[in-house]
């Protein structure tokens, strides 16, 4: 054995030693990382991209329901200040051309048509919507600025922004007031429009 074993020492003395070779390093990153990284940044972007869009598009309308809060009841244009709140951020949000030519029934039927679908606008709240609206024209008001402040809010909370849906409904309708428009005219004044 003695043999053996100076034989194996004599093996042993000639081999190196052992080195532990440098870690393995993360670059360069294989494509799938890439690719993991791509997407990481694109998603990342999108979500800021529709978060400041969303903000955006409900700024107006938090402004509205705002001002509509600092009204002060001891002002003697308040239901004026507070009908030109809901006419203004309505004209935000639909094409103002169209809007702005609605008065009266018209401006009435077109906050009605717009609060159909919605389930929290009750009769009550368009009903005080109408009586604002006719108040404006007369020296005492048939609502109160409590009551007209409560539906304002609502119908603006409620159906401001519209959706995608309704604002094709609304160009649609819009489209529909200018074609009646010409009608009553062409009736009032004996001319037909083709």
């Amino acid at each position: 054995m003695s043999n053996a074993n100076t034989s194996l020492d004599a093996a042993l003395e000639g081999l190196a030693d052992v080195t532990l070779g440098s870690s393995p390093s993360i670059w360069p990153l294989a494509w799938g990382w890439w690719v993991l990284i791509i997407l990481t940044i694109v998603l990342i972007a999108a979500l800021v991209i529709f978060v400041v869009k969303y903000r955006n598009k409900r700024r107006i309308k938090s402004k509205a329901l705002a001002a509509v809060i600092q009204i002060n009841e001891s002002d003697p244009q308040a239901l004026r200040k507070l009908h030109s709140i809901l006419r203004a951020a309505v004209m935000h949000y639909f094409p103002a051309k169209n809007v702005s030519k609605l008065h009266g029934s018209a401006w009435q039927e077109f906050l009605v048509s717009k609060a159909k679908g919605q389930k929290r606008i009750t009769k009550q709240i368009t009903a005080e919507l109408m009586a604002l609206e006719s108040s404006l024209y007369t020296k005492n008001p048939s609502i109160s600025l409590a009551d007209a402040k409560q539906s304002v809010t609502g119908w603006i909370q409620c159906c401001l922004p519209p959706s995608k849906v309704s604002d094709n409904a609304a160009a649609d309708a819009a489209a529909d007031n200018d074609t009646s428009i010409y009608k009553n005219d062409s009736k009032n004044q004996g001319v037909q429009h083709v």
